[in-house]
């Protein structure tokens, strides 16, 4: 391709390269005159304005030119402004492109500084996050410390209150106005048992061994009170029927109320005592002790009572049936069992379980009546009557009575 200055240059050098003759020049200027008058194309406008200064646009830059390198500058002039005036659109819409192309530039420019931006809140977000995942996780330990530390103080408080219990039961148990018959003594007792037990197990505790040396001392104290009640009480009851000094008191139908009633009047109170001392017999040495005592005390009571009675009583049956041998077995067996059922009733409306010295009680009233028949059998030489003896004691006295009675 050829450049515009090549152009110009081969068209200076057109005169003297392709020179014309004197005829082609008068065509030339033939042609020249018919181009200057030839009419307006249909499609350009026909104002007469815009053909007059057209006309004289064009009139005016021809008679400027006077030579031939002036007319090619021309012809490239109008060549220009000819395709300028065709690519006016494009440029426009090249300028229209620039100006979308600069907007979306500044678009661009918005949307990193956006997308920067939302880098920036991603970050934070995750700074965020991480900061409130790490105060959730250590709220949560703070919590499970939290609850640690409250089961921990209710588990020492649980704990201590075993030995905080010690002075308020020194202080009752040490009050004029508490006794064995008080509402709260049962659970006190109860409690001093439970003290006793936590202690025991727990000796690896700090002055364990001191509390617990102090809790027994107040349960030996507590059970010396419920030993004291009991004595006493069997005591005032059995003073209370003893018969005057001299007189006899024999047992019979109505003497029931005098040996019996009154002590079956003061049972409950003491056998709700004996109850729980039952109840705790079996796992310390200090209620079985006292269950013994008790029953031991009782048993005393009621042998102080019944052994002079009996003994008059089985006098009077000797008295009786001092000639019939056989009315006198069947008579002294028979209120001998009457005896030993009832003090077997009334032992348990005192005590709930049987015990040795309820056994030893029945069997030393029975010695009574063995010491009152043996001599009469003894002396018996007729071996009818003895065999009559046999079958009273065998078929009335152990078959029928005993065995139906459960005596």
């Amino acid at each position: 391709m050829f450049t515009t200055a090549a152009v110009r240059e081969r068209l200076s050098r057109w005169d003297t390269l392709a020179a014309l003759s004197d005829r082609q020049k008068e065509c030339f200027l033939e042609l020249s005159s018919t181009a200057a008058n030839r009419p307006v194309p249909e499609h350009l406008p026909t104002e007469d304005g815009v053909v007059a200064d057209v006309s004289g646009s064009l009139s005016s830059q021809l008679d400027s030119i006077q030579t031939s390198q002036q007319f090619m500058a021309w012809c490239a002039e109008v060549e220009a402004q000819a395709e300028s005036e065709q690519d006016k659109c494009y440029r426009e819409y090249i300028s229209q492109l620039s100006q979308y192309r600069c907007q979306c530039g500044e678009m661009l420019e918005e949307a990193e500084s956006a997308l920067v931006t939302l880098a920036n809140m991603r970050e934070r977000h995750q700074f965020v996050s991480q900061r409130t995942g790490a105060l959730h996780g250590a709220c949560q330990q703070l919590m499970e410390d939290q609850t640690k530390l409250v089961n921990l103080a209710e588990s020492i408080s649980s704990k201590l209150t075993y030995f905080t219990e010690l002075d308020r039961i020194g202080t009752r148990l040490g009050s004029p106005a508490f006794s064995v018959t008080s509402d709260g003594f049962l659970p006190l007792l109860s409690r001093l048992d439970e003290c006793i037990s936590f202690t025991e197990q727990n000796l690896h505790y700090k002055e364990s061994q001191v509390y617990l040396t102090r809790f027994r001392q107040y349960l030996s104290r507590a059970l010396a009170l419920v030993k004291q009640h009991v004595v006493s009480t069997l005591r005032l009851t059995t003073s209370s029927v003893l018969p005057k000094p001299g007189a006899v008191a024999v047992l019979s139908e109505n003497s029931y109320a005098q040996f019996y009633g009154k002590f079956r009047s003061s049972a409950p109170k003491i056998k709700a005592l004996m109850k729980e001392i039952e109840l705790r017999a079996d796992t310390a040495a200090e209620y079985k002790n006292l269950l013994h005592d008790c029953c031991h005390s009782y048993v005393g009571q009621r042998g102080l009572l019944l052994t002079s009675s009996v003994h008059s009583s089985l006098a009077q049956i000797t008295q009786q049936h001092s000639t019939d041998s056989t009315a006198l077995v069947r008579a002294g067996c028979d209120f001998m069992c009457r005896v030993c059922q009832d003090e077997y009733q009334l032992y348990f409306h005192f005590f709930s379980v049987d015990s040795p010295e309820l056994k030893g009680l029945l069997e030393s009233l029975c010695y009574t009546l063995y010491d009152v028949l043996r001599p009469v059998v003894i002396h018996i030489n007729h071996l009818e009557t003895l065999a009559d003896l046999c079958s009273i004691l065998k078929v009335e006295m152990l078959e029928e009575i005993v065995s139906q009675k459960g005596i």
